[in-house]
């Protein structure tokens, strides 16, 4: 499923003397990527991640493997899942990670990986081994700031919606669009997926996105999904808070 905006965001600059920050965009030369500007690629240095295409659908590594890599998402869309029980072998929707995201970064602190995770479009990744990513830490000091950037947005922004308490279905959804239908690169992302990213059934989340073309918010169709009123989207999504706040109180 296709998502598509009519309005897109504004990059954010970076102060003077700060590490870029990742946008989750994608990133075509290393001059401009925040991995080769740590690497001061500009002025002859050298990145310890090498790029590597993979075709939409290839696995990536899988819950549980023995992490011997960190890669960073250069162009295209990744989907993370993580397993509930021992029966499903992908698990369920975690995360959708984009351009300016690392995958493995358990890698650092631990031995396996605690997710799986498969090419949800053709990705671009630039891998780099473990010691080689830690070399690259210990001599590069915006480099930190890159991976903590990354994981610092993952802790924040990518978690699963579980349950009456994140709103209704439509609230949910709505929210999901105002924040992924604006980037530049669109996941291409099943009903199933975005579903389970959602926390609901299929058939749920097409009630949803029914209602939400009802209001004008969207258009939709079988594999493409258009938004076109940004603002009626962030009125629903933002009811969804309003009603989480007046049930703490």
């Amino acid at each position: 499923m296709d998502v598509k905006t009519h309005h897109r965001g504004t990059p954010v600059t970076p102060s003077r003397g700060m590490a870029p920050i990742l946008d989750e965009t994608e990133v075509t030369e290393c001059r401009r990527c925040p991995v080769g500007i740590a690497s001061s690629v500009a002025e002859r240095g050298r990145c310890p991640f090498v790029p590597r295409k993979r075709a939409a659908g290839s696995v990536l590594h899988v819950a549980g493997d023995t992490v011997d890599r960190v890669w960073f998402v250069k162009s295209g869309a990744v989907l993370v899942t993580r397993s509930v029980d021992e029966e499903r072998a992908e698990g369920l929707p975690w995360a959708i990670r984009r351009g300016g995201s690392f995958l493995g970064l358990e890698g650092l602190v631990g031995t396996h990986h605690l997710d799986s995770a498969r090419a949800l479009t053709e990705v671009t990744l630039c891998g780099a081994t473990l010691d080689a990513v830690e070399a690259w830490l210990e001599t590069r000091r915006t480099a930190a700031r890159i991976l903590l950037d990354s994981v610092l947005r993952s802790g924040s922004r990518e978690r699963p919606l579980r349950g009456n308490a994140d709103g209704t279905a439509t609230q949910r959804a709505a929210s999901w669009l105002l924040e992924n239908g604006a980037r530049p690169s669109p996941a291409t992302v099943s009903r199933r997926v975005l579903a389970g990213l959602l926390g609901m059934r299929p058939e749920t989340l097409s009630r949803a996105l029914r209602s939400l073309a009802a209001s004008g918010a969207i258009r939709h169709g079988r594999r493409s999904l258009e938004v076109l009123d940004r603002a009626r989207l962030r009125s629903v999504a933002l009811r969804a808070r309003g009603d989480r706040a007046r049930r703490m109180d």
